[in-house]
């Protein structure tokens, strides 16, 4: 019984730190996307939130349903939808605008920088002490004054 607690608590951990990126309160693993170099990845963390919530669903019912039939079923047809969401290219492109959902700091670190400032960026917030990124995290007119000093800082 206790690993199924366990098994929840870290569930439901994940299944926060996904609505904590996607309201905007926790930056690193979009930041972490910039630092990649070549071609920009795409952290999509609406879909991550959406995959999480999923899974979140699918082992509660796994847990507490009784019928071992059941819980055959609810494992068969979760497989069938990751599937389906993950290989049928159309689902994606027709919801596009969700997927590519973003916090609002985002979207204004975007338009006023170029792909390699936010690498830039990325790199800089990895150096920073855990307090200061906990501040930058919710609070975002502190972050985007960090993000403007660093883009002044590394200015050519």
């Amino acid at each position: 019984m206790t690993s199924v607690f366990i098994g929840s608590g870290i569930l439901l951990v994940i299944l926060l730190r996904s609505v904590l990126v996607v309201i905007g309160l926790y930056k690193d693993p979009i930041l972490s996307s910039f630092e990649k170099y070549g071609e920009e990845s795409v952290y999509s963390p609406m879909m991550a939130l959406i995959i999480w919530a999923f899974i979140f669903l699918s082992y509660h019912l796994i847990i507490f349903v009784e019928s071992s039939l059941l819980k055959i079923v609810i494992v068969v047809v979760s497989l069938v939808i990751f599937h389906t969401l993950f290989t049928n290219r159309d689902l994606l492109r027709q919801y596009n605008t969700v997927f590519r959902l973003f916090p609002r700091w985002y979207a204004q670190l975007s338009q006023r920088t170029s792909r390699e400032e936010r690498r830039r960026i990325a790199y800089l917030w990895l150096r920073l002490p855990l307090r200061t990124r906990l501040l930058y995290n919710t609070n975002d007119f502190y972050f985007n004054q960090w993000a403007d000093l660093v883009l002044l800082s590394v200015a050519n």
